[in-house]
């Protein structure tokens, strides 16, 4: 069932109108165990093993409905729904199962019955702490006035099996503070993999140019890049540290602090973009992997997911090599 956003003087003028619109009481209230077709076509769902999210959203079918939008939240035996935040404020109520719900720094632990609020704009996720049970999360939000302020932009929170940038271009051209930090995360994490080896070098430069450039659709200033890098060198010898660990130490305590903040999607590109300068001289070297594996617990990402990436990679050149040589 598709929300339509309401029309927002339509529906003041039938608040100020004070007449009780009496709707078909088949259509006020929704039967879980009468509704397996909704449950078999979800509104939507997502599996995610790096990030550890498995989940699946319905939502309720109740006609008539103009500001609240109700939604049936199930999340399989220890996992999460997405980390992620939006425009309109939601209230959790637990119905079955016990896990605990991120609201921007707090983390609140709820068993059945229990009940978090989450303000708009707040980085949230919920945890399903069972090994066995699923987690059932009924999700009340005034999804249905915020879409009528700001249009469709439900979808654009949501974490994508095609990786959509448009969304982090636009919000960074439009000075969106949260882009913002994610993209100088990203740069930053990129100059770390480069600095493993305690130098960074013009290809090395190059390579972080053409990442940035593949992902914010624009390529940085190679002498920009360069500063920043001496830059970051310089900072933490400033802070009596020293050598390439001196640095990426900050760096990794800034992404645990910053990590509150930070939704799925920002999280899995700044990983991505680190990756991608580890692999971009084709061949990962031992520093960069140990970085790349600090950088994903630092960011609670998935690390036996991340050493099959790696792993991957490594096939691949291998099989690149081998036709190389037979040719």
């Amino acid at each position: 069932m598709e929300f339509s956003p309401v029309d927002l003087q339509a529906l003041l003028a039938k608040v100020k109108d004070k007449k009780a619109v009496h709707p078909d009481l088949s259509t006020c209230t929704w039967d879980s165990d009468k509704s397996e077709a909704e449950k078999d076509s979800p509104h939507y769902t997502n599996k995610n093993e790096r990030l550890g999210v498995d989940f699946d959203v319905i939502k309720l079918p109740f006609d008539g409905l103009q500001v609240m939008d109700p939604r049936l939240v199930t999340v399989a035996p220890g996992a999460t729904s997405e980390r992620h935040r939006h425009a309109h404020e939601s209230i959790f109520v637990f119905l079955s199962g016990h896990g605990e719900v991120l609201v921007g720094k707090e983390v609140i632990p709820l068993n059945q019955g229990g009940i978090a609020y989450v303000p708009r704009w707040v980085i949230h996720q919920s945890r399903n702490t069972s090994k066995d049970q699923p987690l059932l999360v009924l999700a009340i939000t005034d999804f249905g006035f915020t879409s009528s302020v700001l249009g469709d932009y439900d979808s654009k929170t949501r974490v994508t099996k095609e990786r959509d940038l448009s969304n982090l271009r636009w919000m960074v051209a439009n000075e969106d503070q949260n882009a913002i930090k994610i993209r100088d995360l990203m740069l930053d994490c990129m100059i770390a993999i480069t600095l493993a080896d305690g130098d960074i070098e013009e290809p090395e430069v190059m390579s972080i140019a053409n990442a940035y450039g593949e992902i914010m659709g624009q390529k940085p200033d190679f002498v920009g890049v360069e500063n920043l890098a001496k830059a970051s060198q310089e900072e933490a010898i400033q802070k009596g540290l020293s050598g390439a660990q001196g640095p990426f130490d900050a760096l990794l305590e800034r992404l645990r602090r910053e990590l509150p903040t930070l939704d799925d999607n920002g999280r899995e590109l700044i990983l991505e973009s680190a990756f991608r300068v580890a692999c971009a001289d084709g061949e990962i070297e031992v520093e960069e992997n140990q970085q790349l594996h600090e950088i994903a617990r630092a960011l609670e990402i998935n690390e036996d997911v991340l050493e099959q990436e790696i792993a991957r990679f490594q096939r691949q050149k291998l099989g690149t090599s081998a036709e190389g040589g037979g040719s």
